[in-house]
């Protein structure tokens, strides 16, 4: 337990320390020292991170199953009267398989990106943005409550951006990031709408404000009679954070930006659609399991909007002759998937399905780059 609890810590702030060196020191870097040591100073933090949470995964296995749900407190926040936040990690068996998928995964695609982005004259950048990207997916994973969640969640938007549009001198590739930003902040509203909820009836209900997952478990049958404008609280509530689910993880009618997010290298293709931003909704969904339970109305939305994204993108991207492209309507058509098992109380299921997709999806991106590149060359 002590083990978990020293090494957990380090599995975000590592590839946040590489983002920042390389972000302020990068390009000295590159210029000294040389493309190789820049590229290796890249994958050496995910990597490190990815050997921390497979050992704290092992090490778990040895926990009794009663106390598997670790929680890791590093520092008080945000204390606005009734209303605190403390930085916290948690570390459950939902969270170590996400953190081993976003290191393990990562830090394979980080490789990958060392051959692929060979003689860019951004190297360095990239590698800082991988970091960055990393380092937010993790913070979203680890985060015992959902502040600490949204601050991943804005984070991984904000890399997707950069990522997307990291070739930003060719126009398609610039408007591709904006819309790929835009477009989350359009379902980033509906979780913001979710959590001020949260908030305010948390107040009103218990005097006190606790965002953590553990304690709105707690709580949650308490607020299942609440109504909010005639409709169930919990209802609602469920609503507004599936809106965010919906931008951030490709739903129709908001899946519009990630098919356009190929204009990326294409290890930010993989990273994206494998391990990190995509896959932030069907965990957040997983997350909070305890609230869509209670809400049946919603898991019956959430079906039926991930039926149609199954058919329809598999649909539209039958017709795609680019590669990419293909894959990208592909992963649209998987999550929807994920979200209908999810709809259907198979959470479990839901995660698996994340896990397996993660690993075929990187694998095919990596492939289709390959033959991109070679095809380039002959």
């Amino acid at each position: 337990m002590t083990y978990i609890q020293s090494v957990i810590p380090w599995v975000p702030i590592l590839p946040l320390f590489g983002a920042i060196i390389l972000g302020l020191f990068g390009k000295k870097i590159y210029d000294t020292l040389g493309e190789n040591v820049t590229g290796i100073l890249g994958c050496l933090t995910p990597m490190i991170s990815a050997i921390l949470a497979f050992s704290a995964f092992f090490k778990m296995l040895s926990v009794e199953t009663g106390n598997r749900i670790i929680q890791i407190p590093l520092t008080e926040w945000i204390t606005v009267a009734d209303f605190q936040i403390e930085w916290t990690f948690r570390y459950d068996p939902l969270s170590s398989v996400m953190i081993m998928i976003v290191t393990g995964i990562g830090t394979l695609i980080h490789i990958y990106g060392m051959g692929y982005m060979h003689k860019d004259q951004s190297f360095w950048r990239f590698f800082s943005y991988m970091n960055l990207f990393l380092a937010s997916m993790l913070m979203l994973v680890l985060g015992d409550n959902l502040i600490m969640m949204f601050l991943g969640w804005e984070g991984v938007g904000l890399c997707s951006y950069l990522l997307i549009g990291f070739w930003f001198s060719e126009e398609a590739n610039a408007v591709a990031g904006k819309k790929a930003f835009i477009v989350n902040r359009i379902g980033d509203l509906g979780f913001l709408a979710g959590m001020f909820l949260m908030i305010m009836y948390s107040s009103q209900l218990f005097g006190n404000v606790s965002l953590s997952f553990g304690e709105m478990q707690s709580r949650i049958g308490d607020l299942s009679q609440v109504t909010f404008w005639g409709f169930p609280l919990l209802e609602v509530i469920g609503l507004c954070f599936f809106i965010g689910a919906m931008g951030k993880s490709a739903q129709i009618p908001l899946y519009v930006w990630l098919p356009d997010a190929m204009a990326g290298p294409t290890p930010v293709s993989a990273l994206i659609h494998a391990a990190t931003m995509v896959t932030a909704g069907v965990y957040m969904m997983g997350r909070m399991y305890f609230l869509y339970s209670l809400a049946p109305h919603v898991l019956g939305f959430v079906s039926l909007i991930a039926a149609l994204t199954c058919f329809i993108s598999a649909t539209i991207g039958m017709a795609q002759f680019d590669i990419k492209k293909v894959l990208a309507y592909s992963t649209v058509s998987q999550l929807g998937y994920m979200f209908l098992a999810m709809s259907v109380g198979a959470f479990s299921a839901g995660i698996f399905h994340l896990l397996t997709h993660a690993a075929f999806k990187a694998a095919l991106f990596m492939g289709s780059g390959s033959v991109i590149v070679k095809r380039a060359a002959l």
